[in-house]
């Protein structure tokens, strides 16, 4: 029953994007006060999924100019009490719920240190919504099947839309981003029909590589954590450089390898 209920909500992901992007004025505005603060610092934060798609932040922000981003650790502020410098940073929190404590207490941190704190969550009423200076919701809609799909494309695409507002380019990265819809709309049959040769050939392994590097790493992460989640494999993701430091030596011809 989880299985199709995971489906049906990956099924609904054009949608759930086109959502997204309809959000024009809240986008417009989040992305205005983040361009206002000329931060020196974008952290980002997040756990799971969210966490994954943090990683894409650091590509989509960090290559703006002048702008250096990267996913911080909620451990050290909240769990160690490291007198982090807040001021003159952002800090993007990412969570399908809102719910989740030790996020919730970083962004509390953050705001009361000095930073621009912005929420990114499915929702804007959660604790994390009432702690975070900004709300962007991401409009990706309930996930009933747990392993949060529609969630993590959300989490991508309005991190992609942030980066481009904040560069006036929000209306060119919206429209590319309806037409990812579209061809995901036009894919997901094909990808249907296909995926079942592919899920037999691994249907008795235990164990896995992703292999990503840069802009594609957020999805190699996001793959391994969703075949370890739903399919209780051991799957570890890596970069393309890390898999040749030691990992390779694992390889044999049962290992299966994913390369994004």
């Amino acid at each position: 029953m989880t299985g199709e209920v995971m489906l049906a909500e990956i099924r609904e992901q054009p949608l759930a994007l086109r959502r997204l992007v309809e959000q024009r004025s809240e986008l417009a505005a989040v992305a205005t006060a983040l361009a206002r603060r000329t931060p020196r610092i974008v952290r980002l934060v997040g756990h799971g999924t969210s966490d994954n798609a943090a990683s894409y932040g650091i590509y989509a922000l960090g290559l703006l100019p002048g702008w250096t981003a990267l996913r911080d650790s909620i451990s050290l502020t909240v769990y160690y009490g490291a007198p982090i410098e807040f001021r003159g940073s952002a800090v993007i929190a990412l969570s399908q719920s809102g719910r989740t404590p030790d996020v919730v207490e970083y962004v509390s941190r953050a705001r009361a240190g000095g930073a621009l704190t912005i929420a990114l969550t499915n929702e804007p009423a959660s604790e994390l919504g009432r702690a975070a200076e900004l709300v962007l919701p991401l409009a990706a809609g309930p996930e009933l099947a747990v392993a949060a799909t529609k969630t993590y494309l959300n989490e991508l695409a309005a991190l992609a839309l942030l980066a481009g507002a904040a560069v006036g380019r929000l209306d060119e990265v919206g429209e590319g981003i309806r037409r990812v819809a579209d061809l995901l709309a036009d894919s997901l049959p094909r990808l249907e029909a296909a995926v079942s040769p592919v899920a037999a050939a691994c249907a008795f392994v235990g164990r896995m590589f992703v292999i990503g590097r840069g802009l594609e790493y957020a999805t190699a992460r996001e793959i391994a954590l969703k075949l370890t989640e739903t399919c209780r494999v051991a799957a570890e993701p890596l970069t393309a450089t890390d898999l040749v430091h030691g990992p390779l030596a694992a390889l044999d011809p049962l290992f299966p390898v994913w390369a994004i």
